[in-house]
C-alpha cells in the first residue's frame, strides 16, 4: 500500500465501498492530515515517482504494481520507497492448512475414502 491523495471521484469497482469504509475507519485513526493509502494498480508510479520528488508523498511501500515488471527505474533508487513481492498468503497459518489439507488428502487418497478437496478436471 502506499499513501497518496484521495480522489473523491474515483471508482474502482466491486471493492470500492469497503475501502472506503476502510479508509474512514483509517482517517478516523488519527492518520496524519493529507495522507491516504491506495491499492496497486489505482497508483499510477510515473506520478508517484514525482510526488516523492517534490515531498508530496513521503514514502511508499509496494506490493502490487501497474505495470509489473515495467516499473519506473527511480523507485529502484528511492531510499523512501520499498518493493515487496505480492505475498499475502505466505503467512504461517496459510502453510499450517495447506499442510493439513495435503496431509488429509492423502491419508483419504490411501484409505480409499473421499478426497477432502478432489481436483475438477473440467
Amino acid at each position: 500500500m502506499v499513501a497518496v491523495e484521495w480522489k473523491e471521484d474515483w471508482d474502482h469497482g466491486a471493492w470500492e465501498n469497503w475501502f472506503r469504509s476502510y479508509i474512514r475507519h483509517w482517517e478516523k485513526s488519527g492518520r496524519k492530515p493529507g495522507g491516504n493509502i491506495g491499492r496497486g494498480g489505482l497508483i499510477d508510479e510515473k506520478e508517484l515517482v514525482k510526488f516523492l520528488v517534490q515531498g508530496r508523498v513521503g514514502g511508499a511501500d509496494l506490493d502490487v504494481y501497474e505495470d509489473k515488471p515495467h516499473l519506473p527505474p527511480e523507485l529502484f533508487t528511492m531510499d523512501n520507497v520499498v518493493l515487496a513481492p505480492h505475498a499475502a498468503v505466505y503467512t504461517p497459518e496459510s502453510f499450517e492448512a495447506l499442510q493439513e489439507l495435503v496431509i488429509g488428502n492423502l491419508k483419504a487418497f490411501f484409505s480409499d475414502q473421499p478426497l477432502i478437496s478432489p481436483a475438477q478436471l473440467e
